[in-house]
């Protein structure tokens, strides 16, 4: 794959690492992951090819970002689609292909950490010479390998520092293995192997987040660009990292607009905007903070119309309820439900009769008539109600009903043994219908 200038496509980053202390397996053992046909044409007329296991515990710290055990689950899916070639001399670019990882497995701790194992298999021959010397380099513990891959990533605040960190989760691109000298997975790399996110660096620079007055070692640090080091990393950049001369010329010139603005003492409203916005971006400022920033004043700053209306809502609410309006007001509520219950009950029994009657046998028992207009009646209220009452009067059902209580000859009157008896209790009222 060929890239402009020589140059990796926007995005790669680069993690250099020591082999884990973790026991390595035979590499033998490890799956095979890349397609048969792809394993074929890598060792094909070799006859006994070096296979190398190495290890990564997770999740680490690397260049731009935090490593995650999702990250390296998706890395070795990746192989599925192509196997990961190396450079025996390092991240090179237009790729030659010198060796490759073919496979590799996982071992979780179930807490999101674990160890995850590379399978490489190093032909005898390279991409243009022979493998001997790496091989024996490789064989003396004399190499170190270092991942490269486009990766996706998430935003998380930093429990501690409450910094914004990069946390990789998906490699979508670009993946490769290749080898780089001895340790030099346990140190911070020359510019050269991408250490950064050149991207960021210049995203934080376009906003204004440039540190002129730190000497520190760390390009970007507490979310702004240190000058010094960006001057440092520019002179030692190689073609492998286009680019950063000309965000050197752009803090310049940022600096000296400053210079410009302070003497003159004017800041401009979209200038301040725009910091504010890096600020939030990268977690560095709140609304409290700006709010704190203000003074009392804020507050009258921030609200609206609907902020005054809703407050005035309120203020009604509690000196109608008092101090507690949602207990008050579920106390309202069921009050008024019982009320009303209250009078469906009345207008029912003036209706059909009470709740209860008595029988033949002079027993008290449900009066089906109006228990019947309580279900057609219950929770209604007003002009409801008083429909609802109208319609039971050439209702079917209580028609039937209220005419077997008045029958004597009807089940409800009748005596066990046969006939009738006059009951001399006043007889339930009956509706004309």
């Amino acid at each position: 794959m060929l890239y402009k200038n020589n140059a990796p496509p926007p995005g790669v980053v680069y993690f250099n690492y020591r082999t884990s202390k973790a026991d390595l397996p035979d590499p033998q053992g490890l799956p095979t992951l890349i397609k048969s046909e792809a394993m074929s044409a890598i060792t094909r007329n070799e006859e006994s090819p070096l296979y190398r296991t190495e290890a990564i515990d997770y999740p680490v710290a690397g260049t731009g970002g935090i490593y995650t055990e999702a990250f390296f689950e998706s890395f070795l899916n990746r192989m599925k689609a192509h196997p990961f070639g190396g450079n025996k001399l390092g991240h090179s670019y237009p790729e030659k292909n010198d060796f490759y990882t073919i496979g590799g497995k996982i071992e979780k701790n179930g807490d999101g950490t674990g160890t995850v194992f590379f399978k490489i298999v190093i032909p005898s021959m390279g991409y243009e010479t022979t493998n001997s010397g790496f091989i024996r380099d490789v064989l003396a513990g004399n190499v170190h390998f270092s991942l490269v891959t486009l990766p996706e990533y998430e935003l998380r605040q930093n429990a501690k520092t409450k910094e914004m960190e990069k946390h990789f989760v998906k490699s979508i691109g670009n993946e490769r293995n290749d080898a780089v000298p001895f340790e030099g997975g346990a140190m911070p790399q020359r510019v050269s192997n991408s250490e950064f996110d050149i991207e960021q660096v210049r995203s934080l620079i376009e906003k204004g987040q440039i540190d002129y007055k730190s000497k520190g070692d760390e390009l970007i640090q507490d979310g702004l660009v240190t000058y010094s080091a960006l001057r440092r990393y520019a002179a030692n950049a190689d073609n492998r990292t286009p680019g950063l001369t000309d965000l050197v010329s752009l803090a310049d010139k940022l600096r000296n607009r400053r210079h410009k603005m302070d003497d003159e003492k004017v800041v401009t409203k979209e200038e301040a905007i725009k910091v504010l916005n890096g600020l939030f971006m990268n977690g560095l400022v709140t609304v409290k903070d700006i709010l704190d920033g203000i003074g009392p004043k804020a507050t009258a700053f921030l609200r609206n119309e609907q902020d005054d209306a809703n407050t005035a809502l309120a203020n009604s609410v509690r000196e109608l309820l008092g101090d507690k309006p949602l207990d008050n007001l579920k106390v309202l509520l069921n009050t008024k439900a019982e009320n009303e219950k209250f009078l469906v009950q009345n207008a029912v029994r003036a209706q059909v009769g009470t709740e209860r009657i008595s029988n033949a046998k002079g027993e008290e028992v449900e009066n089906p008539a109006y228990q019947y207009a309580m279900r057609i009646c219950n929770g209604k209220v007003g002009s409801d109600l008083t429909a609802a009452l109208e319609a039971l009067k050439n209702d079917s059902v209580m028609q039937t009903l209220l005419a077997s209580q008045a029958d004597h000859q009807s089940e409800f009157n009748r005596l066990e043994g046969g006939g009738s008896a006059q009951s001399n209790a006043a007889s339930p009222a009956v509706m004309e219908v």
